[in-house]
């Protein structure tokens, strides 16, 4: 008889196999998430090198060019981060950027977990894909800012509370607390973690007695410990990175509160289009809920509502409702709210899967998720599609034309001789200093006092070499303001310079020339 005739099985195809093991339970989602996490992943690889860096991403870069246990603004994590990242990949932005895409995906897996865990994998493979298709979420997944480190460690740190909550095991705690200790190295914002904790054992009759337990406060001081190189290198710069946020923020003494509609207006403006319209007012919608559901009065002692809820809603209310406060006075930033709308997708997951929900009620779901898919794949599209031709705002007008305004400022700079350069802003020195040939050190105006990260570091002023002339690039026409007409003899207007990309001007540069240098006083340096 032949091999054939002796098989009692038929031969499988390893297409066959996979879809085998995709559907596999009880990991069915499991692997399903992991399949969509590494297609994302590898689309971002190739994406990260079709966009330039922004002024923040340059920022840190020369950060992990001087590392240091702190910065002016920021803890050392985004600095040591890109470190670690080109001396792997080199000075490329895919090396600056590398560890952003394993962060995503990490935060990809965590919020997957966490989903899992409070409800169902269903819930987690759910609130993966709401991430992936919420545009601020897919441009931090491939930008390496501050905030891929943030919200990677606030997703952890929640899943690793709930064990310890669960398990009531000492490690637990003890990580969890590292977890946010780790996260305000890289971003102050997730100290705000403890209070979500703590809110979260109030709301909750059986875990209040947490609250009394040293787990919880060994969890905090875990948590403070990480802020040792904060506190030193802050104590030897008379806690300059404390004025500098309470200045962010406008709530320092010398700061007067206006209330004023304009940025309230402005605020719910700018979290609606970074989180998609929809998503961002179910998020409010389901929060909501949660908190009408929680102060109902029990049926017969018993409380119905599910403490999964209120552990999301403890996530997300603090950092959001802080900001929302701030916005009274100045919107801020739209990312600043970033790490509380993690949970949000998971709320919105578990709604969808688990509450008895009326047609209508789930179709607006899917129109929510729909429109965010929209404008994920409009905003990485804009990469090789210019909507700028069919009177559409181009979404990658902040990654565009630094390299070609440097080209522009080295040809400037070579036909007048300068001897280095002087950007007005540290947005402007820090993309110079990147894209430049030959990446030479771009300077600001030195002054007296501390502005940015800038005065840390050597100025022109100190420089041992000898400073002959200068080449002053600025965003506004105006003659540049002091200290510069004091230090250069002379400070002349040579003419314009653009960033350009495929010939579209993205935004205008003036060049001066700073001729003779006269020193003058020497600033205040740290």
């Amino acid at each position: 008889m032949s091999d054939t005739q002796n098989s009692t099985a038929p031969e499988r195809s390893w297409f066959e196999f996979f879809k085998l093991w995709l559907h596999e339970r009880p990991f069915r989602y499991f692997h399903r998430v992991c399949i969509l996490i590494l297609l994302l992943t590898l689309f971002r690889a190739g994406f990260v090198n079709c966009i330039e860096l922004v002024a923040d991403e340059a920022y840190y870069w020369l950060w992990s060019k001087n590392l240091d246990i702190c910065y002016y603004s920021k803890g050392p994590g985004v600095a040591w981060t890109i470190a670690a990242g080109t001396a792997i990949w080199g000075d490329s932005e895919f090396g600056i950027r590398f560890f952003s895409l394993c962060l995503a995906a990490g935060t990809g897996l965590g919020l997957f977990f966490l989903g899992r865990r409070l409800f169902s994998p269903k819930v987690g493979f759910y609130a993966v894909i709401l991430a992936a298709v919420t545009p601020l979420y897919a441009v931090g997944s491939v930008l390496m800012t501050i905030d891929p480190l943030s919200i990677f460690f606030w997703v952890w740190a929640a899943y690793c509370f709930w064990l310890a909550r669960s398990t009531l095991k000492i490690e637990w705690w003890l990580v969890t607390g590292f977890l946010i200790g780790l996260g305000m190295l890289c971003k102050y914002t997730n100290i705000a973690q403890v209070l979500c904790f703590a809110l979260f054992c109030l709301f909750s009759s059986k875990d209040r007695q947490h609250l009394l337990k040293p787990s919880f406060w060994l969890m905090v001081i875990a948590a403070l410990s990480c802020l040792t190189p904060t506190i030193l290198w802050n104590q030897r710069y008379d806690w300059i990175t404390i004025t500098h946020l309470l200045e962010r923020g406008k709530i320092d003494s010398g700061s007067e509160f206006e209330f004023r509609s304009g940025e309230f207006i402005q605020f719910f403006q700018e979290q609606a289009l970074a989180y998609s319209p929809l998503i961002f007012l179910s998020i409010l919608v389901v929060m909501g809920w949660v908190l009408y559901r929680h102060f109902q009065r029990p049926k017969d002692g018993v409380h119905p509502f599910r403490t999964e809820w209120i552990f999301l809603f403890s996530l997300f209310a603090p950092l959001f409702l802080f900001y929302l406060a701030l916005s009274t006075n100045e919107a801020g930033e739209a990312n600043w709210t970033s790490p509380c709308y993690l949970v949000g997708f998971i709320a919105l997951s578990a709604a969808y899967s688990h509450l008895r929900l009326s047609a209508w009620k789930k179709n607006t779901l899917r129109g929510a998720f729909l429109i965010g898919l929209i404008m994920t794949v409009l905003f990485h599209s804009a990469a090789w599609v210019d909507f700028t031709k069919i009177g559409l705002p181009d979404p990658l007008k902040r990654v565009r034309g630094s390299k070609h305004l440097a080209l522009e400022v080295a040809k400037l700079q070579q036909t007048k001789g300068a001897s280095l350069i002087i950007a007005r802003r540290y947005q402007t020195a820090s993309l110079l200093s990147y894209y430049l040939p030959g990446r030479p050190f771009v300077h600001v105006p030195s002054t007296e006092g501390i502005a940015n990260q800038f005065s840390f570091w050597p100025s022109y002023t100190e420089s041992q070499t000898g400073v002959n002339s200068a080449l002053y690039i600025s965003r506004d026409k105006e003659k540049p303001n002091q200290p510069i007409p004091s230090q250069f003899q002379g400070v002349t207007y040579i003419k314009q310079v653009n960033a350009v990309h495929q010939g579209r001007l993205i935004r205008p540069y003036y060049g001066y020339f700073c001729d003779t240098y006269i020193g003058g006083d020497d600033p205040t340096t740290p």
